[in-house]
């Protein structure tokens, strides 16, 4: 859905990225505000081409310390490694004393901008529907019941579930999504969201 949202009208607003946003910046002229990435399997795949990233401010996972840089434009939080029990603790109300875990990094990012004081946040290129296709190596268990199992590895750039068909391509690693996980997630952040006074739109095209 990126390729069909006009990237251009964000230029002047705050923004989170997420992952593999960055193979967006040949076609954009704007940086992103803030970035943000998670997943242990993802990071220390692309973690050459984080760390060479600049123009933003970053927040890391601590277990990637070592891993990811260090600098002034460089956060370090930690993630609580349980899933919530309780609506409230699946919103940090204090990142600095930690993330509440997500099954998507894009909870990390709403969590940072609740914290950060932002009244409003518009979700784009949260697509779901992913699609697991023939030429990806699969290995582990099938954790989520879905048939796919756990550990995935691209073996060719044929990614249909992003902007581009490299971002999970040849040799990319990977995770099995969590789809129903990740919706269970979100309406649990628009619950917590509003009963505070704030707004959060899922603006992506489709």
């Amino acid at each position: 859905s990126l390729n069909l949202t006009p990237l251009e009208l964000l230029s002047n607003e705050f923004t989170f990225a997420v992952n593999r946003f960055y193979l967006k910046y040949g076609s954009i002229d704007w940086r992103p505000t803030f970035y943000t990435i998670i997943d242990r399997r993802v990071t220390a795949d692309i973690s050459g081409e984080v760390n060479g990233l600049t123009s933003s401010h970053f927040f890391f996972d601590n277990k990637f310390r070592g891993l990811l840089r260090q600098g002034p434009d460089v956060d370090y939080f930690q993630m609580q490694g349980r899933r919530p029990e309780t609506q409230e603790e699946y919103m940090s109300t204090d990142v600095g004393a930690g993330v509440c875990s997500s099954n998507t990094v894009v909870g990390a990012a709403i969590q940072l901008a609740d914290y950060m004081g932002f009244e409003e946040i518009y979700l784009i290129g949260c697509d779901l529907g992913y699609r697991v296709a023939n030429t990806v190596a699969q290995n582990g268990e099938d954790v989520f019941g879905t048939g796919v199992k756990f550990h995935l590895t691209s073996e060719r750039d044929d990614d249909a579930n992003h902007f581009d068909p490299k971002y999970f391509g040849a040799g990319r690693k990977w995770h099995a999504p969590n789809e129903p996980g990740m919706v269970d997630d979100h309406v649990h952040y628009r619950q917590i969201l509003e009963s505070r006074g704030k707004r959060i739109f899922n603006a992506t095209v489709g």
